[in-house]
């Protein structure tokens, strides 16, 4: 294949007849140019069963080796692909997702099989978009909502994977994190973590305070991805597959993991020696509390932020309430145009 899971040729009517037949090497891990595909399956369900049925049906039926990569998050595409090559005439367009329906009812039993299916089968088809080592800020666009659109997906299918992790005995949950609340958790929190990256960026550029909100968002998140792995390394299976979520995904800037950690993305932060100015938008000027240029506090009553007050940051207030305001004052910066 081209490395990525696609058929680059098929021997012709005169090829067939070789007598060694022919072979396929097929790919759902990569380490290459233009980047590196290590850290989860981004294989969707119907790409190995298009293409190997594609190879079949034109002669390709001696030999078909696997390139994997890491054993752990390739072992439903592990399967599939043994399957198929058991009996490739056993699925066809008809039944193409059957496979992932018969698959979870072996893990995880028929009354949970259809569920499981669907999210797995979504998992795949969402993290087949981009690689977790390719996604970036400039992955989708975030002026006509396309990114917030992404994150929302990941969002509801993250609710969704851990609804049904919750409904199902615990002896169970160790192998529905591995299979599919772990790369669903971490691919929805990557998401997250670069469409606040891109929010930063943009609000950066407009001198807009909310800009430095998404910066801490962004870290948060970045801090997520590690604890999403620790648990996955050090508690899941009481640390039985510590190591196998160690593989760097985060701050790559060529095709090659040589870089010495993860790293957090480029954030910029808001500042002004005469403290924040907020421009007009449609001639409405809408500021956040906690976003003033400067203040004054009163003898005895002090200017406090109340966090989370409000429709989205915070409050500002003088306290205590029983002692004088006298004195006290604060004062908000804005531009706006004077219209004729």
């Amino acid at each position: 294949d081209d490395n990525w899971g696609n058929v680059r040729r098929v021997p012709n009517a005169k090829e067939r007849k070789h007598k060694g037949g022919w072979g396929l090497y097929y790919h759902v891990d990569y380490v290459g140019a233009p980047r590196n595909s290590k850290m989860l399956n981004v294989t969707p369900v119907q790409n190995p069963w298009e293409q190997l049925t594609l190879a079949y049906e034109n002669g390709i039926d001696r030999l078909w080796i696997l390139n994997m990569g890491d054993l752990k998050p390739m072992v439903y595409p592990i399967s599939q692909f043994m399957d198929m090559a058991w009996n490739p005439r056993k699925y066809d367009v008809n039944n193409i997702t059957r496979h992932t329906r018969d698959w979870c009812a072996q893990q995880f039993g028929e009354s949970q099989a259809d569920e499981a299916a669907r999210i797995l089968n979504l998992i795949c088809k969402y993290n087949g978009r981009c690689t977790p080592e390719m996604l970036n800020k400039n992955t989708y666009s975030l002026e006509n909502g396309e990114w917030q659109e992404v994150v929302n997906q990941y969002l509801q299918l993250e609710a969704d994977a851990l609804r049904q992790y919750n409904s199902l005995p615990a002896s169970y949950h160790d192998a529905y994190r591995q299979i599919i609340l772990f790369p669903i958790e971490l691919m929805s929190n990557l998401h997250q973590m670069y469409f606040a990256q891109a929010q930063n960026h943009a609000l950066y550029k407009q001198g807009n305070p909310k800009a430095n909100v998404w910066a801490d968002e962004c870290e948060r998140l970045f801090k997520r991805d590690s604890l999403i792995c620790d648990y996955y390394n050090h508690k899941m299976a009481g640390g039985k597959w510590n190591g196998m979520m160690t593989q760097k995904h985060i701050g790559y800037k060529s095709w090659n993991d040589d870089f010495e950690k993860d790293t957090c993305p480029e954030l910029f932060r808001v500042t002004s020696k005469d403290g924040v100015i907020i421009s007009e938008n449609n001639g409405v000027v809408e500021i956040e509390a906690p976003y003033y240029s400067s203040k004054t506090d009163a003898a005895e009553a002090k200017w406090t932020e109340i966090p989370f007050m409000g429709k989205s940051v915070s409050a500002m207030t003088l306290m205590p309430y029983t002692k004088s305001v006298k004195g006290a004052s604060i004062t908000y910066k804005f531009k706006m145009q004077v219209r004729q």
